[in-house]
């Protein structure tokens, strides 16, 4: 998935664009898709993982909220990660 150590100290600000989840008519939610579409600072972003401030049932990669990047709090951070080969 892409994920990497995402539980702990801050929510992790993401790429993608925070969009609300679609549900099919048997009430399964799609699949994430990734967003072709320019970015910029108005649109909010999709911040994930729980911070130090959640309770432990927020502190998992599928807690998901979601910021402007031209907002700052001390429960938001980013990681910067590579595959290694």
């Amino acid at each position: 998935l892409g994920l990497f150590d995402m539980m702990g100290n801050a929510l992790e600000w993401c790429h993608d664009v925070a969009l609300h989840y679609t549900t099919h008519a048997d009430g399964s939610v799609t699949e994430d898709e990734p967003t072709a579409e320019a970015l910029d600072d108005r649109r909010t972003r999709v911040m994930r993982g729980g911070g130090f401030g959640y309770a432990a049932s927020g502190v998992r990669s599928a807690c998901r909220s979601s910021d402007r990047p031209d907002n700052r709090n001390a429960n938001a951070g980013f990681r910067a990660a590579r595959t290694y080969r």
